[in-house]
């Protein structure tokens, strides 16, 4: 709990702290959605918040859509989590 690890898409990558609980499925990673702006760039009010931008582990475009819904995929994407480096 604590070390901070970096989790990696195709898309991008975020560095974030990790809890480690029985609660979840093992291979499953959640990350809260809604929080996390430090990267982004012409939000002065909200880089203030800091924390890692989840949005940038999804991809765009019009192949990044689910085909039945057209929504855009927001979840069950595919990342590999590792140390942070230092």
């Amino acid at each position: 709990d604590g070390t901070m690890v970096e989790v990696t898409s195709e898309r991008g990558s975020i560095v974030l702290p990790v809890r480690v609980t029985d609660e979840m499925m093992i291979g499953a990673v959640a990350i809260p959605h809604g929080f996390g702006h430090a990267a982004a760039t012409g939000l002065t009010v909200a880089r203030t918040t800091g924390g890692a931008n989840v949005n940038l582990l999804a991809d765009d475009g019009p192949d990044s859509v689910d085909p039945i819904s057209g929504m855009a995929r927001l979840n069950g994407i595919l990342v590999d989590v590792r140390p942070a480096p230092r």
